[in-house]
């Protein structure tokens, strides 16, 4: 009789015995393929697959990053927490939805004991739980309850003290005996884990085996004193939504059937916003406080010019495109009553704003490559031959050997010792930009833009003419100009009209008027970055730390480049308030609380670097630094509004006012 083929499932299952540590997901792959070689197209697909949909069951967890560890190694003295419900006190059981995924359904042969090593007997009830719509199971524990005092409100603290077989130690803890300072920091820690793989990711529901499982693998609390159950952490945080106990998901996550179950979903949503908005509108007192002492104390004159509220238009008769700006504007007022006044003409409900906000663009921290099956972005497939992509873009892939060719030793070195996919992009980010000024062909070329004729006939406002924004100075070196006209253009009033259709993506060219003097601004401003990283070297700071400062940098240069035509030496109050409290939060792609002070602390070393090279005022810097919490408050309201919300342009309007008055 012929021996039967192993299957994929059982050498994974073998392998997860032999290692003690995480592997790459590519190695282990490999050594499937030695037992199991696979003439397919793609040999790998059929075990990432196992993998993914069935890691508990083959015994692996993915950690990201192209990483996996054995479930018996994570699981190894893994201890969590378990606030039994009325029901289960009363019934003196444990449903086990709340075992997961620390304990899967594969896991049937359970054993318990005390906490003392005892064997306790139990024995598992189906039970049909109709507001889960599935079944479940409880394990019974007998008379445990009992015999422990245990009250509702107490703890279980269970630990899991072997894998195979699988072993469980059940201890009894008080709930005045919870010790809640001691798990303070881990509770934070685990929650911004789950927060920030959930607001990065592409998938609505992320379940607890791909979510929790892989922080818990890496975190150092593993093993010790644990926290409230993870189902409570996640159910208490705004951002997060616990779906029937087994999914996460963004707080705005809705599906059909909770409107069917639930005929207050709807009331709930809008007294969710109701407390957002209030939020933000006491965010919006305090920043117009600081905004008026720091004007009281002459660091700048209020006025804000505004120039990346920039809208491009169309005037289909004379052919041309032009730019809107909206007018400057005295920040250290309060413009609720006109914001209101705009809400209730309709004038933002088609405001196209811009900042993709439905539109995860961020690779998932917990993820590979292979999360992106039939992903299309703007049109365009996945990539199946990066080889025959590569060949039908021969500029993109002569950039890309560009940038590879100019890494330095220890540039290389780290990108290939990190397991952060973000770290990595920032390498590769902090590089490229050092040599943009120098090689403008790395510049990305799209094609022209095609307006749509029909839609911008109908616009009343364009009648025939272009429409352009005023030009204005103001004192205190907060002044700008912007000289994009051309003969025979109308000057008209530069209202904001969001039915204008518009661009968002502005070049440096359209914004300015003068591609030249914002690649020039640009170049100058890397030198500077360059001059402030030698400096932070010279000053006993590591590479990665002065590469890190000055690469905090870039997207202030950025921003003053292209909508300013200025450098950093010219940066002053208006133009940083406006960049990080309206451009920031909005158009830079992995922006979160932490790198907003992060960037804040960055630009201020900088501008106290030039004060003392250079004679330049830092004044201004230190200022925006001052109001680093406000900037990071913006980012975390931002990321709570939601798209779909009923008074989304409302919260939008007053978070960023006064830029959207």
């Amino acid at each position: 009789m012929a021996q039967q083929e192993a299957t994929i499932s059982g050498i994974l299952q073998q392998l997860a015995q032999q290692y003690n540590a995480s592997i790459s997901e590519r190695a282990l792959c490999e050594r499937v393929l030695e037992q199991r070689p696979s003439q397919a197209k793609d040999p790998f697909a059929s075990i990432r697959d196992k993998l993914r949909w069935d890691g508990a069951h083959v015994g692996w967890v993915r950690l990201g990053a192209g990483e996996v560890i054995p479930l018996r190694i994570v699981r190894e003295g893994l201890t969590f927490r378990v606030l039994p419900d009325d029901q289960e006190y009363r019934n003196e059981q444990i449903v086990r939805l709340r075992l997961l995924p620390f304990i899967n359904p594969y896991d049937t042969d359970i054993r318990l004991e005390d906490a003392v090593g005892k064997p306790l007997e139990h024995k598992v009830e189906k039970l049909r739980d109709p507001s889960l719509l599935l079944t479940s199971a409880a394990i019974e524990l007998g008379g445990w309850f009992r015999r422990t005092g245990f009250q509702l409100g107490d703890s279980v603290i269970i630990t899991i003290r072997s894998h195979s077989p699988l072993i469980l130690r059940l201890e009894h803890e008080p709930a005045a005996a919870f010790r809640a300072d001691d798990v303070l920091r881990q509770e934070r820690e685990f929650v911004e884990s789950i927060a920030k793989v959930v607001g990065h990711s592409r998938t609505n529901l992320l379940s607890a085996e791909d979510l929790i499982l892989p922080i818990f693998a890496r975190a150092e609390w593993r093993t010790g004193y644990p926290s409230r159950p993870w189902q409570m952490l996640v159910d208490a945080d705004s951002r997060l939504r616990l779906v029937d106990e087994l999914f996460v998901a963004s707080s705005n996550f809705r599906r059909p059937i909770d409107f069917l179950r639930d005929a207050h979903a709807g009331v709930r949503r809008d007294d969710e916003d109701a407390k957002l908005l209030e939020q933000i509108t006491q965010l919006q007192e305090q920043m117009l406080v600081r905004r008026r002492n720091d004007s009281e104390e002459g660091l700048w004159d209020g006025i804000a010019p505004r120039a990346s509220t920039a809208r491009v238009v169309f005037d289909i008769q004379a052919g041309t495109s032009t730019v809107i700006f909206l007018d400057p504007i005295d920040t250290r007022y309060n413009y609720a009553d006109q914001i209101e006044q705009h809400l209730e003409q309709g004038g933002y409900e088609d405001a196209d704003w811009g900042d993709d906000f439905d539109d995860d663009d961020d690779d998932d921290d917990f993820g590979d490559f292979d999360d992106f099956d039939g992903l299309e972005i703007d049109g365009l497939a996945e990539i199946d031959d990066l080889q025959e992509f590569m060949e039908e873009n021969p500029k993109l892939a002569e950039a890309a050997q560009k940038l590879m060719a100019a890494l330095t030793p220890e540039e290389i070195g780290r990108l290939q010792s990190t397991e952060s996919t973000e770290e990595a992009q920032q390498i590769l980010a902090n590089r490229l930009h050092r040599m943009l000024p120098g090689d403008p062909s790395l510049f990305g070329t799209f094609a022209p833009y095609t307006a749509d004729l029909e839609e911008i006939a109908q616009n009343d406002m364009l009648n025939g003419s272009g429409i352009i924004g005023g030009s204005g100075t103001n004192g205190n070196g907060n002044g700008y100009h912007h000289d994009i006209s051309t003969p025979g253009q109308e000057l008209l009033e530069s209202d904001w009209d969001p039915d204008v259709s518009d661009l968002d993506d502005l070049t440096a060219a359209q914004i300015s008027g003068d591609s030249a003097a914002s690649l020039a601004a640009l170049e100058h401003s890397n030198e500077l970055m360059e001059r402030f990283q030698q400096y932070l070297r010279s000053q006993g700071k590591s590479e990665a730390t002065a590469t890190s400062r000055a690469g905090d940098l870039w997207a202030y240069a950025d921003f003053l480049a292209n909508y300013y035509n200025r450098n950093l030496a010219q940066g002053d109050y208006a133009t940083l308030d406006e960049c990080m409290f309206f451009f920031y939060p909005r158009k830079i792609m992995n922006s979160t609380a932490r790198s907003a002070r992060e960037m804040c602390t960055s630009i201020k070393q900088f501008y106290a670097f030039l004060h003392a090279t250079d004679g330049i005022d830092d004044q201004f810097a230190q200022a925006i630094w001052r109001r680093r919490d406000q900037v990071a408050r913006v980012i975390e309201l931002y990321e709570q509004i939601d798209g779909d919300s009923q008074i989304f342009e409302r919260m939008f309007a007053y978070l960023f006012s006064p830029y959207t008055a």
